[in-house]
């Protein structure tokens, strides 16, 4: 997609997950579906696998599921990733000593179909670790993550490495089979603030769906000189039928800069207009 004349994506500054309050609505809207409201399953119960492998053992302490995720796409900046349809699963693995199973080893099951673990979320030569943390290697702790489809109902599904599996709990299975929420954009605009010194920028998101769900986004400032941004990571928790409204408030700029906002493969943009206070001669 093309973000930017003046950079691709946005560098990454700060973040936030932020929970939003209620606020009014406009006629200016778009939708997308998002995550459903952030979901983990304890896995640390009578169905969890301790492997022996002929050198190590593997667990498999805890699953996630995400829609959409923000995370690098350069070494020194990130986007939003998913796909309208899909959904991350991730299985945290505890490693003991040091095992021969490599990542690419792990397959998932469900019903009748097979799937390959995804590669990475981002970009593969990221020098932070992801989002999600640290990513499974065969001395270290960390995920396994396959892009499946949302909803994904199945009577059952199976993590598999050599040596062993891990049957996922029947209540994480409804948690999969469940449709993703919806949101519409309601108000993305700037106001004054402080006197007119200040600029405010306010987000409004409504979840038209039927679920709770979380609204996953980038909001980020460009630079004077246009080269890089300063970006907020968003997760809000929005009900289903309801609305969030979320505000962050900037200096005045010297000269316009744009504000744009990312989520679920859509973009908006606003304009900070400068500070037009008269300067005092010296």
């Amino acid at each position: 997609m093309n973000w930017s004349a003046s950079r691709r994506q946005f560098l990454l500054t700060g973040s936030a997950a932020v929970a939003g309050v209620a606020g009014c609505l406009t006629t200016s809207e778009e939708s997308s579906a998002s995550n459903r409201t952030d979901t983990t399953g304890s896995t640390d119960t009578p169905n969890r696998t301790d492997t022996a492998t002929p050198a190590g053992t593997l667990a498999v302490s805890d699953t996630r599921t995400k829609s959409w995720a923000i995370d690098y796409d350069f070494p020194d900046s990130k986007d939003v990733f998913g796909e309208h349809g899909k959904q991350y699963l991730l299985f945290d693995v505890a490693v003991e000593g040091t095992t021969t199973v490599p990542y690419t080893e792990f397959e998932l099951v469900a019903g009748d179909t097979t799937y390959q673990p995804t590669k990475y979320i981002g970009i593969a030569d990221s020098p932070a670790p992801s989002g999600f943390g640290d990513r499974y290697t065969p001395t270290s702790d960390g995920w396994v993550a396959f892009h499946v489809p949302e909803p994904l109902d199945a009577s059952s599904v199976v993590l598999r490495w050599p040596g062993g599996e891990y049957d996922v709990e029947d209540a994480f299975l409804d948690t999969l089979a469940e449709p993703p929420a919806e949101f519409a954009v309601r108000e993305f605009a700037v106001g004054t603030a402080d006197d007119g010194t200040r600029r405010r920028v306010t987000l409004t998101v409504e979840n038209t769906g039927g679920v709770d769900g979380t609204f996953v986004a980038l909001v980020a400032k460009e630079a004077l000189d246009g080269d890089y941004f300063e970006s907020v990571e968003l997760s809000l928790d929005v009900p289903a039928g309801e609305a969030e409204t979320w505000t962050r408030t900037y200096d005045a700029p010297p000269e316009a800069v744009a504000v744009y906002l990312r989520w679920a493969g859509a973009e908006r943009e606003v304009e900070l207009a400068p500070d037009e206070r008269p300067t005092t001669a010296q």
